[in-house]
C-alpha cells in the first residue's frame, strides 16, 4: 500500500489524507470482520479491541487534518503505523510536503518514557550489568546508558536497548488487521490482485519481527563489523545480546543530523561525505549486505582532536539488506550499461531481475517497460537528448531539476503501469539510498552515483574501464562546479546529471 498502490490508482490526484483513508478504511475492516463471524477467532477479542483503539485514535486526527495530529496518531497507534509513516515521509508525490516533513521527525523523535520494570528486566538478562539514564529510543526499542562489570574486573560504558514492553503482541495483532485488510481490497478491487498485497503484508511482517528480536541485530552488527574497513566505518562491539535485551559499547560522538546543524564542523563535511559515498558502493556492491536504515539519527560521527579526520559509526542494525547474486549482477550490468549510455542494456538488466523473482505474472509490454525503465537509468546519469528525457519528463526544466527521489518515483510508476510489482529487497535498497541521499546533499557536495560504484563495477584489471569511468567523473564534476549542463547533442562527453544521480 506504501509503496505502490497509491501510484497504481490512476484516479488519484489530490494528495492523501491519511486520517481520512485510515479512519474509513479501520471502520471497514470491523464491520466486515464482524459480518463474517470473526468473533469466532481466538484472537476475537485483542483484534476488536484494537479495532475500537485505533478508531478512537484516528477518529481526532481526521477531524483535525492536521500533519502534527496525524503524527500523534501515528505515534499513539504504535511500531506498524509508526514504520508505515517513516516510509510514507519519503512520498512526498502522494503526500503534501508538509505532512512529509512532519513525519520525517519520527526518524529520530518517538516518544520515550523511562520505565523501572525495563531496567530491572535488562540487569537480570545481563550478569554484571548496572542500567542508568535513558539514551532516547524508537517504536521497538528504548536506549539506556549503562556501565557492565568485565570478568577482568574493569568496568565498561555501554549502550543498553530494552524492547518495549507488549510489542510483539501489539505487532502480532496489527498485523491480523492488515493481513484482512489486504485481502479486502483484493476482493473489493481484483484488479489490484497483481499486487498481491497479502505476500506483501507477510513480508512486512517478517521485517519487523526481526527487529523485535536484538539476537538478529546483533548478529548484523557482527557482521558489519567483519564486512566493513575500519578506516570507513565501525560499528558497536556486542557485549551481550538476547531476545528483548542488547548490551554495545556506548558510542562517543553526535548524531550526523545535529553535526550537519553545527557551523564549527563544516571543515569535515567532505571528508564525511566521501566516507559515506564509498561505505554505501562497498556494502552493495562488494559486501552484500547494506544497513537498512541510515537516516541521520544512525549514523554518529565523532572527532579525536580538532585536527583529525572524522569516524562515523553505524547504529540500529535492526534492518540489513541481503543483496543477492541475482540482484548484484543486476546492479552491476545496470551501471555497465549506464557507463555506456545503453538504454536497452539497462532496461533490460531491472527487468529480467524482476523476471527472474517470480514478480512479472501480471505484467504488460516487457519490451516497453525495459525502454521506459533504460530511458530513466540513463537520464538519471547524464545529460541526454531530447528523445530520451521526454519518455520521463514532460520539459527540459523539470528534467534538469530532477532529483534522485525523483527518479525512484518515475521507475515506481512505470513499473506499476506495467503492472510489474517491485522486487521489496530492490526497493528497500532503493530506501535505503534515498534515507541517505538527503543528508550526503546537506554535506554540501554533489553525488555522482557513478564515480561511487567505479571501484566495484570494474575490476581491477580494467585498467581502460577505471581511467574511461574517471574522465567522464571528471568532466561532469568540472561542468557542474561552472554551472554548465552540456548535452550530447553539442558533441560533447556525455555529463552524469547530478541532480538526477
Amino acid at each position: 500500500v506504501c509503496i505502490q498502490l497509491p501510484s497504481a490508482m490512476e484516479s488519484l490526484r489530490e494528495p492523501l489524507d491519511p486520517a481520512v483513508g485510515i479512519s474509513v478504511g479501520v471502520a471497514t475492516i470491523t464491520a466486515v470482520i464482524l459480518s463474517r463471524g470473526w468473533w469466532n477467532h481466538e484472537k476475537r477479542l485483542a483484534v476488536v479491541m484494537r479495532l475500537g483503539q485505533l478508531s478512537k485514535i484516528w477518529l481526532v486526527a481526521a477531524m483535525r487534518r492536521e500533519p502534527a495530529a496525524i503524527v500523534s496518531a501515528c505515534e499513539a497507534s504504535g511500531p506498524v503505523f509508526i514504520k508505515l509513516a517513516q516510509w510514507l515521509s519519503t512520498r512526498k508525490d502522494i503526500l503534501s510536503p508538509e505532512l512529509c516533513e512532519a513525519m520525517g521527525c519520527l526518524h529520530e523523535q518517538v516518544a520515550c518514557v523511562p520505565n523501572q520494570d525495563d531496567r530491572l528486566a535488562a540487569e537480570a538478562d545481563v550478569t554484571g550489568l548496572v542500567v542508568g539514564e535513558m539514551l532516547g529510543g524508537g517504536c521497538i526499542a528504548q536506549v539506556y546508558a549503562g556501565k557492565l562489570q568485565c570478568s577482568d574486573g574493569s568496568t565498561r560504558e555501554v549502550a543498553v536497548k530494552v524492547r518495549r514492553r507488549a510489542v510483539v503482541d501489539l505487532l502480532h495483532t496489527d498485523l491480523i488487521i492488515l493481513h484482512y485488510a489486504a485481502q479486502l481490497v483484493e476482493s473489493v478491487w481484483p484488479h489490484f490482485q497483481w499486487l498481491s498485497m497479502p505476500d506483501a503484508v507477510e513480508q512486512f511482517g517478517m521485517y519487523l519481527m526481526k527487529q523485535v528480536d536484538f539476537r538478529v541485530e546483533a548478529s548484523n552488527l557482527q557482521r558489519f563489523g567483519r564486512n566493513i574497513d575500519a578506516c570507513k566505518a565501525r560499528v558497536p562491539k556486542v557485549l551481550a545480546a538476547s531476545e528483548c535485551v542488547l548490551v554495545t559499547d556506548l558510542v562517543h560522538g553526535i548524531s550526523l543530523s545535529h553535526f550537519l546543524r553545527q557551523p564549527q564542523y563544516k571543515a569535515f563535511h567532505k571528508a564525511v561525505f566521501r566516507l559515506l559515498s564509498d561505505l554505501i558502493a562497498c556494502m552493495a556492491l562488494r559486501d552484500k549486505f547494506v544497513h537498512g536504515d541510515l537516516h541521520p539519527g544512525n549514523i554518529m560521527v565523532s572527532l579525536a582532536s580538532p585536527d583529525s579526520v572524522p569516524t562515523i559509526t553505524l547504529i540500529d542494525a535492526g534492518i540489513a539488506i541481503e543483496v543477492s547474486e541475482s540482484m548484484q549482477t543486476c546492479l552491476k550490468a545496470a551501471f555497465v550499461a549506464a557507463f555506456h549510455m545503453n538504454v536497452a542494456g539497462l532496461g533490460k538488466a531491472l527487468v529480467s531481475f524482476h523476471h527472474g523473482e517470480g514478480l512479472c505474472t501480471h505484467a504488460a509490454d516487457l519490451a516497453g517497460l525495459e525502454h521506459k525503465l533504460g530511458c530513466i537509468g540513463v537520464a538519471g546519469c547524464f545529460t541526454v537528448d531530447k528523445s530520451i528525457w521526454a519518455e520521463v519528463f514532460s520539459d527540459q526544466r523539470e528534467y534538469l531539476g530532477a532529483r534522485t527521489s525523483h527518479y525512484f518515483d518515475k521507475m515506481l510508476v512505470v513499473l506499476s503501469a506495467h503492472q510489474v510489482r517491485v522486487s521489496p529487497t530492490f526497493w528497500a535498497l532503493l530506501t535505503a539510498f534515498a534515507l541517505v541521499e538527503g543528508s550526503m546533499k546537506e554535506l554540501g557536495h554533489q553525488i555522482n552515483i557513478l564515480r561511487m560504484v567505479t571501484p566495484y563495477v570494474f575490476s581491477f584489471e580494467n585498467v581502460f574501464g577505471r581511467i574511461k569511468a574517471a574522465v567522464r567523473c571528471a568532466l561532469s564534476e568540472r561542468a557542474s562546479s561552472v554551472g554548465s549542463k552540456p548535452t550530447k547533442s553539442m558533441g560533447c562527453v556525455p555529463i552524469p546529471n547530478f541532480c538526477g544521480a
